[in-house]
């Protein structure tokens, strides 16, 4: 299932990623209706788990981005 996170949320993500001086990274959050909290910026993330159950590409996408594509 494919979920999409506020616009303000997205920001926070991408500057936290930047603040760790990581180039990718699984983020966990937990979230409680409307409340979001981080719970951590994974360095080295394992996303074939959520590939074969989502149906998702993660793994081609992330690739691709480090290809410069």
């Amino acid at each position: 299932m494919r979920v999409s996170l506020p616009v303000d949320l997205e920001r926070l993500c991408i500057r936290g990623t930047k603040l760790f001086g990581l180039e990718f990274t699984g983020i966990d959050l937990k979230r409680d209706g409307n409340r979001y909290t981080f719970l951590e910026f994974n360095t080295s993330p394992m996303f074939a788990g959520f590939e074969i159950k989502s149906g998702f590409h993660i793994g081609e996408a992330l690739a691709k981005h480090l290809e410069g594509a």
